[in-house]
């Protein structure tokens, strides 16, 4: 590839540039002497190394960057951050493409530097105006730089100075001996250091270069190659990476393998893109028009050499330039414009190199070469084609040379050791500076360590108050649970008997008057204790939303609604303006209900006879708003800042607790919402309520369950049907079972159900299970809190049992959560009912469930065996369905088959068996067993192939007779008239 670059110099010298941002910023942390002071040079670099992440591929961002160090500087005076608003601005003008503004600020910070006694920031500048002027082709002040360099970073170990020098002085020389001879001391600088940077991966980089170009030796090349990709993958090295891509292009391409030698040009190309280098775009614009000159593609790479030349121009990159020109005068050629071609080859002889290497005076009298003999002058091409193998001579002969292969193999066998001495005779300097380093390090690590057995106890300390605290939340919830379930219990027992006696006929219009008021002030204090559940709930963080779909103004209607009666008896006028609509609003129902409950309670409570309350409401965008207004005193502004304070009142005489408005503030707070109370100087007080009311402000966490959502439980009464009870004998009467560890609860429970079914009560859940079991009751009513086994526990045990699998059970409780709610739904419940409860409600869900389980006691009198796929029932009774099916299969048609001998196989007691069978179809045992035989018997009879005597001993019947007579009370004819109807 004889059109290519061929200097090492000016291969690596971007990839030196790209680097020097970080060696800047690591030359400011590696010696303290010359570092400013601390309180301005924290915040200084950390600015700067943002500025050097961000600048390649955010230009406009990393001018933010600038723009603040210059506000530092001019705000605290800080020569620091003048120092790097220079620095990094040199660097951002030479992206920029703007050299001479460059300079000017690298000149700049150099001297900001110089004059605080900063060497190291002193020479970094330094680098960039040597790399600079390197960059411009006037190589003799370069190296007078670069030298400068070596000796100010020698005197002060600043490794990557070291470096940097000597792999710039190896770029100034065209003696490829003496290239090696500077990389072997870049390589023996960080050896002796025992660290790595992007100049050492550059180093190996061009010594892999030296084994490819020099020794034709690809093995050796592809080792330091690898060397160099590994380190400058390890350092995140871009431009290394980059630049391995176009080396291994360039060999690929001597090769012969042009789409190998594509594809890894193209690779390059695509991070000089990503990262927006120009420099290097023009550079993978000019290796891929190689390839296309190459492969014969003239016209293609003209296009790319057009793209690459305008680049190179503006950067005044003069040797890029050169070979841009080559390249062209290449393409016309082979398009047969030699006219065209001799004016490329005219622009790139142009070019005045000082002192320029052999590789270029090769190139271009190869070029020529081919010009003059496209243009018939073949003497002109014979001299031009001599100077050429005279030159390759040269090289060859320099390439061979014993002082070059002896240097080559001093390399290989013995690890750089005479580099090494170079900075022999500073090494005491050095160790005495690494022995105050681990003295500095020891009281470092010492302090550290005392601070962090502080921290750990501070820490610990704050482990052990917070898991404290966290008890004592938790003992705090349960009380509160405890205590409202202890309240709820007598609660129900006042409340009760009073519900009872309200609607009794027996007492006269003063005494129904007086339970009124008693029954009124039960239902206050049940209201106080929920809402002191509520508070410990919010406080503990138990209370958590759960909002679900409805509609908001249906719902602030009906509660409204329920305070008609209320307002009457104060003589109160209740009014409301609600807008009405079809939409679907989510909401907590809980939540709200406690915040209507308390606002228009309020406003009862404190209106005065012959007043008013009216009720606003309205939909604003995605939030409903309602207004609760009254006629009472005035509210200072005093006390209007602290009405939502708990346990605060306007005055001390008047009534409630003060925790009411407190919860209501905390509910809205926790449902996204807002309240505003305005008092006015003639009377009139209005709280106002916003509340988000669509689904898209609440998160996941805040939705309600779908199996959750349910609609308000509506109290189900018995029809007229089921209200009429007949008169039934103490042993016909139903068996009920109550469950719950307070006895005057269950003695009142009792005395609800006494007229019309048989009792039997437990204590406890174990007990209340075994009762089950031996006397398999027709209904269950249990509480939820039981010591040992609960209510949940109780009916999942009654529920997997095939004994008491089909007993309809009943919870109560007080706890009121629709979680609560779904646990006992899902435990096997057939209902669940809070408390304080009203007794007329709970005697209707018995009796609903009751004659839901008549109903299933006619399906099965219909069927031989009614399959359990045929109606809603546990899946233990389906078990216990399938099993006595096949019993009766087995054995109905046995004759010897009795009752005793139904209840051994079934392994159940004779009592258990019959209650079962009673409870699932109306029939003793016996019953049953004759009705299933007669039915089977209906069946053969229909058959029409057996006489009737054969059917009567085929179904487990000894006589005949008696056959007939059973078959004429079921069906009522006689087994002959029943074949011939």
């Amino acid at each position: 590839m004889e059109s290519m670059p061929k200097s090492i110099s000016f291969l690596f010298f971007l990839c030196l540039l790209a680097c020097i941002p970080s060696l800047i910023a690591q030359g400011t942390e590696k010696t303290s002497s010359d570092t400013p002071k601390i309180q301005d040079s924290l915040k200084v670099i950390e600015l700067h190394n943002s500025f050097t992440a961000i600048v390649d591929e955010r230009i406009t961002q990393s001018q933010f960057y600038l723009d603040t160090l210059q506000d530092i500087f001019t705000q605290t005076g800080s020569t620091l951050s003048n120092y790097y608003y220079h620095q990094d601005l040199g660097y951002l003008q030479f992206i920029k493409h703007d050299l001479e503004s460059s300079v000017v600020h690298y000149k700049t910070a150099r001297e900001i530097a110089k004059s605080n006694g900063w060497q190291q920031l002193e020479i970094a500048s330094m680098i960039w105006l040597a790399n600079h002027l390197y960059f411009q082709n006037e190589t003799d002040t370069a190296r007078s730089y670069y030298t400068t360099i070596l000796n100010e970073s020698a005197k002060i170990h600043y490794v990557d100075g070291i470096a940097t020098g000597f792999t710039g002085l190896s770029y100034l020389t065209q003696d490829e001996e003496e290239v090696l001879t500077y990389l072997i001391k870049v390589d023996s600088v960080y050896h002796h250091y025992d660290t790595i940077s992007p100049i050492l991966s550059n180093a190996y980089g061009n010594i892999g270069k030296i084994y490819l170009d020099t020794y034709h030796n690809r093995n050796e090349a592809w080792a330091y190659f690898n060397r160099s990709f590994e380190m400058a993958r390890k350092l995140n090295y871009v431009a290394g990476l980059r630049y391995m891509d176009k080396l291994l292009g360039e060999m690929a391409l001597t090769d012969g393998n042009y789409e190998k030698a594509y594809h890894h040009f193209n690779s390059s190309y695509d991070l000089a893109l990503e990262y927006n280098d120009t420099i290097e775009i023009a550079r993978g614009l000019l290796n891929l028009s190689a390839v296309d000159l190459e492969t014969g593609d003239a016209a293609t790479a003209t296009i790319k050499l057009q793209k690459a030349l305008p680049m190179f121009t503006r950067l005044k990159d003069t040797v890029s330039m050169f070979y841009t020109r080559l390249s062209f005068a290449k393409s016309e050629l082979m398009q047969n414009r030699s006219s065209v071609a001799k004016k490329h080859l005219d622009s790139a002889y142009s070019y005045k190199f000082h002192n320029p290497p052999i590789s270029i005076k090769i190139d271009l009298l190869e070029a020529e070469t081919e010009y003059y003999k496209a243009v018939g002058d073949y003497k002109t091409a014979l001299e031009k084609q001599q100077a050429y193998d005279s030159l390759i001579s040269i090289r060859t002969d320099q390439r061979n040379s014993d002082a070059f292969l002896a240097l080559e193999k001093r390399y290989d066998t013995k690890k750089k050791e005479q580099e090494i001495a170079l900075l022999r005779s500073k090494n005491e300097l050095v160790e005495s500076q690494k022995k105050n380093q681990r003295n500095i390090l020891t009281g470092l690590l010492i302090l550290a360590f005392l601070a962090g057995i502080i921290f750990f106890i501070l820490y610990r300390n704050r482990q052990i108050t917070h898991h404290k605290l966290q008890q004592l939340d938790k003992a705090k919830s349960t009380f509160f649970a405890n205590i409202s379930h202890e309240f709820k219990t007598p609660l129900t027992l006042i409340k009760g008997p009073l519900e009872d006696q309200i609607h009794s006929e027996k007492i006269t219009v003063d005494q129904r008057k007086m339970l009124q008021t008693a029954h009124k002030n039960t239902v206050r204090l049940e209201n106080l204790v929920s809402q002191l559940l509520a508070l410990s709930k919010l406080e503990s963080g138990h209370f958590k939303l759960k909002v679900q779909p409805g509609n908001f103004p249906a719902f602030l209607a009906a509660l409204t609604e329920a305070f008609d009666f209320s307002s009457k008896e104060k003589n109160i006028t209740l009014t409301s303006s609600i807008n009405q609509d079809d939409s679907v609003d989510w909401f907590d129902r809980d939540a709200l209900e406690k915040v209507i409950f308390n606002l228009l309670g309020n406003a009862i409570k404190y209106t005065s006879e012959g007043g008013s309350i009216g009720v606003h409401g309205e939909r604003t965008g995605t939030n409903y708003t309602f207004t609760v207004k009254n006629t009472g005193s005035y509210i200072s502004a005093t006390a209007l800042n602290n009405l939502f304070e708990r346990f605060y009142q306007t005055h001390p005489q008047n009534p409630g607790t003060g925790i009411g408005l407190a919860l209501t503030k905390e509910l809205l707070d926790l449902h996204h919402g807002s309240i505003k109370v305005q008092s006015y100087e003639e009377g009139i007080t209005a709280f106002s309520v916003s509340i988000p009311v669509s689904k898209e402000e609440y998160s996941q966490q805040e939705q309600l369950e779908e199996s959750l959502q349910l609609g308000d439980e509506v109290a189900i009464f018995p029809s007229e049907a089921q209200s009429s009870h007949t008169s039934l004998t103490n042993e016909d009467a139903p068996l009920i079972l109550i469950a719950d560890d307070h006895q005057e609860l269950r003695d009142y429970i009792a005395s609800v159900f006494e007229s019309e079914f048989r009792i039997v009560t437990a204590s406890n859940g174990e007990i209340a299970f075994k009762l089950a079991k031996e006397e398999v009751p027709d209904i269950i009513i249990s509480d939820v809190m039981m010591p040992g086994i609960n209510g949940y526990e109780l009916t999942q045990l009654c529920k997997t049992d095939e004994v008491t699998s089909h007993i309809p059970i009943i919870l109560l409780t007080a706890k009121t959560e629709d979680q609560d709610k779904l646990t006992g739904i899902e435990s096997g419940a057939d209902a669940y009912i809070p408390k304080p409860f009203n007794s007329r409600l709970l005697k209707a869900r018995v009796s609903n469930l009751l004659e839901s389980r008549r109903k299933l006691q006619q399906r099965f009198s219909r069927e031989v065996i009614l399959t359990p796929k045929e109606i809603a029932i546990s899946s233990t009774d389906e078990q216990f369905l399938d099993r006595l099916q096949s019993v009766l299969e087995k054995h109905i048609t046995d004759p010897s088959f009795s009752a005793d001998l139904f209840c051994s196989v079934m392994a159940m007691s004779r009592m258990q068996l019959h209650r079962k069978l009673k409870a699932l179809s109306g029939q003793s045992t016996s019953e049953f067993l004759r009705t299933q035989r007669l039915k089977l018997a209906a069946s053969l009879l229909k058959q029409k192939k057996n006489t009737v005597a054969d059917v009567a001993y085929a179904c487990g019947f000894n006589d005949p007779s008696y056959f007939g007579k059973c078959f004429k009370q079921e069906f009522g004819c006689t087994p002959t008239e029943y074949i011939s109807a």
